[in-house]
């Protein structure tokens, strides 16, 4: 009966962690993610910007007068768990790019020359898949994302 406590306990505790997971500023306000689904100012974003499993800010940098923030779709699958997804906040608008990654949960991410580069191992090959956003489009390898 002991152990029957415990893995109902941790059953509860896992399922609810998910409800509540992370926030970050911006220069509009404040991120906030609840059920897999990302808000601002406790308005959801549009068009929706929703996880599959899980959704989290991977990271939040200042870039061209707001903010770019690398959010992860966790999908929870060992086949392609991750894929990734730029939010560009600015003081007039609101943009995200399409989804884009190798399904690595490894990400690299540089600002260089206003360019925002995220570099991901490819599951593939033995290589890195370079992917770079200039603000208005992201290229993988230097071909368009669509």
């Amino acid at each position: 009966m002991r152990y029957l406590k415990i893995f109902i306990f941790i059953i509860v505790f896992s399922t609810h962690s998910y409800a509540v997971e992370v926030s970050g500023n911006t220069i509009r306000g404040k991120l906030s993610i609840q059920e897999r689904v990302l808000f601002l100012n406790g308005e959801m974003i549009l068009p929706k910007i929703e996880g599959d499993l899980s959704l989290s800010i991977q990271r939040n940098l200042a870039y061209k007068g707001g903010n770019a923030i690398l959010l992860m779709n966790n999908s929870g699958g060992t086949a392609c768990p991750s894929g990734y997804i730029w939010l560009l906040v600015l003081p007039n608008s609101i943009s995200q790019t399409p989804e884009f990654g190798t399904c690595s949960d490894l990400p690299e991410v540089f600002l260089k020359k206003g360019k925002l580069i995220v570099r991901l191992p490819s599951l593939i090959e033995r290589r890195y898949v370079v992917y770079v956003f200039d603000g208005k489009r992201i290229t993988e390898d230097g071909q368009e994302v669509r």
